[in-house]
């Protein structure tokens, strides 16, 4: 069952939770003593954007459901971005402070609401993520950390990113990456402006096949300059990768919600 609360006008608040008998401390009910559920609480910053947002969630509820016996708690805060400044962002890395104020309100209210976790499942976001980090005491997982683990568990010498504008000028993969010794190829300029409009058609849905040959090309351009696998630095480009691209494809919003998974998982089987 899910319940669905309102905080304030900016955040929805769905909670799911297994059989019950139980109420927990935010009101949600659990299943009787010695059933093993889910009693954490998980925070997602969403709306960055919103069918991305949305697959976290099912993501997470699904693999709660092969592992455990209830649904994970989870509270989704997704941000009222304006269409307007949304496509500034994506296009032309403006609005970052307007973007960084809507972040940082969110995680105030899952701060209000005591999250044991905060998950951003926005490649573009973790810009902010030192800043978002310094302003509180609840663990934020970094999409970019997870993904260069799993790259680095694979071996990969040198990936190929599709990201925006703003992740690829702030380095946020290579800063990351360079640690344990893999090298990143982006796209070249004019590519990345068909890369950004390709992100930003995704997340207003008017992707079409046009727009996904488009990304298969990116990729093949990848491949060329020697990448062993390509990371979906955005977590909309998911969306439309179908197929097989001749290539691994790391996604990282997969990776994310994997990781957040494990967090949970683990952290509510050490109480």
């Amino acid at each position: 069952m899910a319940e669905r609360l309102a905080v304030d006008e900016h955040i929805f608040v769905f909670i799911t939770s297994g059989c019950s008998t139980v109420t927990g401390r935010l009101g949600v009910q659990i299943s009787p003593a010695g059933l093993e559920v889910m009693k954490m609480t998980v925070g997602i910053i969403g709306g960055m954007g919103s069918e991305s947002t949305s697959d976290f969630y099912l993501d997470l509820t699904r693999m709660a459901q092969k592992k455990c016996l209830s649904r994970p708690s989870i509270i989704i805060d997704s941000l009222p971005i304006k269409f307007s400044t949304e496509e500034k962002f994506i296009k032309n890395w403006d609005g970052k402070e307007e973007f960084l104020g809507w972040i940082t309100q969110a995680l105030k209210r899952l701060e209000k609401i005591e999250v044991d976790f905060i998950a951003i499942p926005c490649n573009t976001a973790h810009i902010f993520i030192e800043k978002l980090r310094g302003m509180t005491r609840i663990p934020i997982i970094s999409i970019i950390e997870e993904t260069a683990k799993i790259c680095s568990e694979k071996r990969f010498k040198r990936i190929g990113l599709l990201a925006t504008t703003l992740t690829t000028k702030n380095r946020l993969y290579e800063k990351e990456f360079e640690k344990i010794g893999i090298e990143v190829s982006n796209v070249i300029n004019e590519d990345q402006e068909i890369l950004s409009d390709i992100i930003h058609k995704i997340v207003i849905r008017q992707a079409s096949e046009k727009e996904q040959k488009l990304l298969q090309s990116l990729i093949e351009k990848l491949k060329n300059q020697g990448a062993e696998a390509i990371v979906l630095g955005c977590t909309d480009l998911e969306i439309l990768i179908k197929g097989d691209h001749g290539v691994e494809i790391i996604d990282s919003m997969n990776t994310l919600a994997k990781s957040t998974f494990e967090k949970l998982f683990l952290k509510e089987n050490q109480r």
